[in-house]
Order: structure tokens, then C-alpha cells, then sequence
């Protein structure tokens, strides 16, 4: 009887010591697919499920949720979530960052198939009308040009909407506009999610690349010590091959050679 008894301490303690060091973590961000995705999705964004591959087997639970970008940022400073995704270092300076990057970004403009511009820098787009999506930026100098000629419909053309990227699709095979820009991955897991042939569309030149993280809250004690964990782990899977594989579920590729 004293050995069944000494044993349930033992238990009921260890279940106590798991319970005080695992933590609910809350991630923010507005919907990014393919980094963060829709929360109630079958697939939430692979920069989720690392996130998750690193952090549940610690005993903690990611929990990932939408929230509109400028106040996912403000409220995670405040500490009042554990991190923002798929940031870019010069959206949040004084956040915590893991020290290997776990996305790579890249605007890019696009149009037909038969297009014979290309952007040679922004001096190349007093050429053509372009369409944008409403509030988004891109590149500091492309971000100005689209500013100061917004009101310019010959030049700027603003989309907005649940769909914005189907609507400049639209456009473009439509003759409506000569491109539009976007970001690459989410372009490429568009057509990937839709079965659509990658070809269908021209690559007319990108804009400056920047790295994507995972950044944690600077009031977080622990902010360190989450990001170390995504370091660790996203170097163990590239190793493992298991990166590849889950980024696959996306229909992208390591931008890591």
C-alpha cells in the first residue's frame, strides 16, 4: 500500500511540475497563405505548423489566430500575445527574432505570358499601369512611387476585397493592366491551391527580397528561449528532410539550396 501511495505522489507531482512549465503561446498575424494561412483551415501556413513542430513537444500549445497586421503588432509589444508571423525584421525592430530566418519574401510583378516589359527598377513603371493591392507595402522606393501617383488610375490600380490577387488576375489577362505585384510564394501556392498551371503567367521582374521570421514579444521573458527552440528545430528538419516535406503541402520549395 505505501508503494501505491509513494507512486501516486510521484505521478500527481510530475503532472504538477508539466502543468507549471507549459504555456498557451498566441500567435498573430492577418492571413498571409502560404506562411499563416486561415486558423480554421485544414492547413494554417507552414511558418504555424514549425511553429508548432517546435514548440508543442516542449509541452506548450500554439494557439494561431487572425488579427489585423498593425494591431497583431501593437498588441503583441504590450505582451498581450506571444508573437506576430511572418514579420520582416523592419516591421518590428524591437521584437524577439529566431537567428535563422523561416521565410523568404519576394515582390515580384507579374503579367501575360506575352508581355515585352520587364521592371528595370522604378524609372521602368512611368511605363505601364500596375495594380496593387489597397494598404499593402512592398519596397520602400516602389511604396513611394505607388504613393505619390495613386490617384493616378493610368499609372496605379487599387484592388481590395477577399480576393485581391484573383482580381489582378482577372485584370491582367484581361488587358486591363500591363502587372500587378505580389509576393512570389503566395502567388505560387494560389495556383498550387487552384490546380492551375504556373506557366499560365510571366515573372516580369522583382523588387527587393527580405527575410521573414517569427517575432516573439519583447515583454516576454521567454521570448529568447521560444526563438532559440525555431532555430534549433527548423536546422534538425532541414537535416531530416522534413522541412521540404511540409513546405511541399503548400506547393513551394527551400529557398535555403
Amino acid at each position: 500500500m505505501k508503494v501505491k501511495i509513494k507512486l501516486f505522489w510521484k505521478i500527481l507531482l510530475l503532472g504538477l511540475a508539466t502543468d507549471a512549465f507549459s504555456e498557451t503561446l498566441t500567435f498573430k498575424a492577418d492571413v498571409w497563405c502560404p506562411f499563416n494561412c486561415e486558423p480554421k483551415g485544414e492547413q494554417q501556413g507552414y511558418l504555424i505548423d514549425l511553429a508548432k513542430a517546435a514548440l508543442e513537444p516542449l509541452g506548450h500549445k500554439v494557439e494561431y489566430s487572425t488579427l489585423n497586421w498593425a494591431r497583431a503588432i501593437v498588441d503583441t509589444r504590450d505582451g498581450k500575445y506571444t508573437a506576430i508571423v511572418g514579420a520582416a525584421k523592419s516591421d518590428a525592430p524591437d521584437f524577439v527574432f529566431p537567428t535563422t530566418a523561416l521565410g523568404f519574401a519576394r515582390n515580384c510583378f507579374y503579367g501575360k505570358k506575352d508581355a515585352t516589359w520587364s521592371f528595370q527598377g522604378v524609372a521602368s513603371l512611368k511605363d505601364i499601369t500596375f495594380g496593387v493591392v489597397k494598404d499593402y507595402t512592398y519596397e520602400d522606393e516602389v511604396d513611394e512611387y505607388i504613393k505619390t501617383n495613386i490617384k493616378d488610375p493610368k499609372k496605379i490600380d487599387v484592388v481590395a476585397g477577399d480576393n485581391p490577387l484573383e482580381l489582378n488576375l482577372k485584370k491582367v489577362n484581361a488587358g486591363r493592366i500591363t502587372a500587378f505585384i505580389e509576393e512570389d510564394s503566395v502567388l505560387r501556392n494560389y495556383f498550387f491551391r487552384n490546380k492551375l498551371p504556373d506557366d499560365s503567367i510571366k515573372n516580369l521582374g522583382c523588387v527587393k527580397e527580405s527575410d521573414i521570421f517569427i517575432g516573439f514579444s519583447p515583454k516576454n521573458p521567454k521570448s529568447t528561449e521560444y526563438a532559440k527552440a525555431l532555430s534549433s528545430k527548423l536546422d534538425v528538419m532541414r537535416k531530416d528532410g522534413s522541412f521540404s516535406k511540409i513546405l511541399a503541402q503548400y506547393g513551394i520549395k527551400d529557398w535555403v539550396k
